[in-house]
């Protein structure tokens, strides 16, 4: 763009660029200047405080601030005739050019907020409100501005905090400090910065000062953190503590949960995409946008109630930290129930404190996926259902369940007990039709969520099996209708690899056990885990975090061989000593082949060469607890799977709905004895199809 065609639009056509701060020439600014608009230039400088470096840098501010005039101008005929829900005004960015906003106000875009932390939240459907402000229950304090620092993703989740505090412990609304975050919160990038930092740094800081204790130094009381961005002296004290929290939690990622969140428990801190100029000068009504991403958010808020107008058009009330200024005093109405709309959902968290867990566990019976850092270290009593006692009994008998003592009892009560309640609501669901598939109690029950994770969940990328050459990309031949390699006796009897991270070679033996059976002919036979873990040095003892598939195939592959269960069973000593012997070898192969990433090709690998090796990702507390139907999960990822299984059938049920049978290794008292049916050809579900191979004989 040269300054000619500047002019030419600006000047002759009033046209709104959008200009970058790159786009404007460095000579001639005063000819791209409208003379008309002197007057209004004067005021928003005077209402603004606006002042600039030289002539240069206040002409260029300037066309940047005509071109923002003439863009909300133009938006507003749109609002006018009624094309648009909402109206845009001007505010302190108007001379801002689109860049520099982005580089001011926009953080790091981020697509994996929370997922460490994940802690789901389930309320009953009797929760929900029609409508909620919590501004008029004096759970929200005024709105603040970060100034010119990006800064939201310490200020929404201290305003949660605020409202939450207020509501479970009572006493005086307290604004808490931002600056207090920031001088004392290390090793966290500005830019880069998330909610669930600033929890965990209150979680072990112990507290967090008021603001009026602990504040930024700024002219004329504003509230403007730029002014001591540089300041990183931590001076927090016990004394000025206004407020604390044990943790927090994650909402499930849809906007109903959310809904019943900020119903429940009070404000909540979300993140959103709002890289879109009309936002950032949002004036009135319900903001809209249809091309916002939900995953990829760059702006933390703070979600204070919802509710909807007369013509049925449902909204959040949003409250923003740009200043009393921006939009609606400070807030954003935005459209609510359109689809997660700029991933107003994809995020959501709260501060959890004790007295909150008290309400949640006994007075709504409500599941949150609870971590094993969540529970109070006493009065766990206080938090335990009484009406539970006999199925706790149950539980401990069915499973020989033992507990280190007393408190170690109760907290696995409490994990239990709320694994229970899940699993419920769940079912609760499927008997309306609204999932398909139902849950069960087992062995897990009573883990936290992080704990589970840690002993069953493995690390395995797609990417993995690409440093080998040797696909195979298998024929266009009919596909059979149905496969179950179990009534051709190519399955073993499943497995239970125990608390250890060790599905990959369970995995990859299941496959060759059917694979080898097929092709050699002779007896089925179980192969020995223990022989690879105790052999091959890619190995610890059944600490197989980081194991890959390619180890266990090249192991048995340069072994020639590898020994049966029945020679070479599971060992519980920590010890590892190799005794492999060929007079016990069971089985070999020669390498492996993987499987084109798609469905059609894993359904031919599976009926051409019998079970074949997959991964998935299977973080997902559902998956964990299920026991018959088919499993669908929407939200989980494709690339970056956890765990490792064998795929030895596929097929459809009476109404048409396709699954594959897929073999676990969490033994036979978990899901469909031992098998989990997951949906089949629904876009790779989980990544079912992404980490295929198997072995070569």
């Amino acid at each position: 763009m040269g300054k000619g065609l500047l002019i030419q639009l600006i000047c002759c056509f009033g046209t709104s660029l959008a200009l970058k701060s790159w786009q404007i020439p460095d000579v001639g600014l005063r000819a791209l200047v409208a003379s008309s608009m002197d007057d209004k230039w004067i005021k928003f400088k005077t209402m603004y405080n606006k002042t600039y470096l030289d002539e240069q840098d206040e002409l260029t501010r300037r066309l940047y601030w005509e071109d923002t005039v003439r863009f909300i101008r133009m938006h507003n005929l749109k609002f006018d005739l009624g094309e648009v829900t909402y109206s845009l005004g001007e505010n302190e960015f108007a001379d801002l050019a689109e860049d520099e906003f982005e580089n001011i106000y926009m953080k790091k875009t981020t697509t994996k907020d929370h997922e460490d932390d994940e802690k789901l939240l389930y309320l009953p459907d009797n929760l929900t409100k029609k409508r909620v402000d919590w501004r008029g229950h004096g759970l929200v304090t005024p709105v603040k501005s970060e100034g010119r620092f990006p800064s939201s993703w310490i200020i929404a989740p201290l305003e949660s905090l605020e409202g939450v505090y207020k509501k479970t412990k009572g006493g005086k609304l307290q604004s808490l400090s931002v600056q207090n975050v920031m001088d004392c919160c290390k090793n966290v990038s500005f830019r880069e910065g998330q909610a669930a930092d600033v929890y965990r740094y209150i979680i072990n800081n112990g507290g967090i000062d008021g603001d009026t204790c602990y504040r930024a130094e700024a002219p004329k009381g504003k509230f403007d953190i730029t002014q001591s961005a540089s300041n990183l002296n931590c001076h927090y004290t016990e004394r000025c503590k206004a407020a604390t929290c044990t943790g927090y939690r994650t909402v499930n990622k849809d906007e109903r949960s959310l809904a019943d969140a900020v119903a429940s428990v009070g404000p909540v801190a979300i993140a959103m995409d709002v890289n879109d100029r009309k936002f950032w000068f949002y004036r009135k009504g319900i903001y809209y946008s249809s091309s916002c991403s939900r995953t990829r958010l760059n702006h933390d808020m703070l979600v204070v109630g919802y509710g909807s107008i007369r013509n049925r058009r449902e909204y959040w009330i949003i409250k923003n930290s740009w200043g009393e200024s921006w939009g609606d005093r400070g807030y954003v109405y935005t459209a609510r129930n359109r689809n997660n709309m700029c991933g107003i959902a994809s995020s959501a968290t709260y501060p959890t404190g004790k007295a909150l867990l008290l309400q949640l566990f006994c007075c709504f019976g409500v599941s949150i996926a609870l971590k094993s850092w969540q529970l109070p270290h006493n009065d766990l009593r206080a938090l335990a259902t009484s009406e539970m006692n006999a199925e706790w009994t149950r539980f401990k008998k069915t499973y020989n369940k033992t507990y280190v003592d007393v408190h170690d009892e109760l907290k696995r009560r409490l994990y239990w007990e709320d694994t229970i309640r899940f699993i419920g609501m769940h079912n609760l669901k499927f008997e309306r039709g609204e999932v398909t598939f139902s849950l069960g109690e087992n062995e897990f029950a009573d883990l936290a969520e992080d704990e589970f994770a840690n002993l069953y969940l493995t690390e395995t990328s797609v990417t993995e099996l690409e440093t080998n050459d040797d696909f195979s990309y298998l024929s266009n031949n009919p596909t059979c209708s149905h496969i179950d390699w179990r009534q051709d006796g190519l399955v073993t009897p499943v497995k239970n690899q125990g608390g250890c991270e060790c599905s990959t070679i369970l995995a990859v033996l299941a496959s060759l056990e059917g694979v080898y059976k097929k092709a050699k002919g002779g007896k089925l036979r179980s192969l020995s885990a223990q022989n690879v873990v105790d052999c091959s040095n890619s190995f610890s003892r059944c600490r197989c975090l980081h194991s890959s598939v390619y180890q266990v195939y090249q192991y048995i592959a340069k072994n020639d061989g590898i020994d049966s269960e029945e020679c070479y069973p599971a060992k519980k000593t920590t010890k590892r000593r190799c005794h492999y012997t060929k007079r016990c070898k069971a089985a070999t192969c020669t390498g492996y082949r993987s499987v084109k990433k798609d469905e059609r090709s894993l359904a031919d690998a599976v009926a051409s060469v019998g079970p074949v090796v997959i991964g998935m990702d299977v973080n997902n507390r559902a998956f964990w607890y299920y026991k018959k139907g088919i499993y669908f999960s929407p939200r989980c990822g494709k690339t970056i799977l956890n765990h490792v299984m064998a795929a030895v059938g596929y097929g459809s049920d009476v109404n048409g709905k396709e699954y594959w049978i897929v073999k676990n290794s969490w033994g036979t008292q978990w899901g469909d004895k031992g098998y989990v049916y997951v949906a089949r050809n629904r876009d790779n579900m989980c990544g079912i199809a992404s980490f295929a191979n198997y072995p070569t004989v």
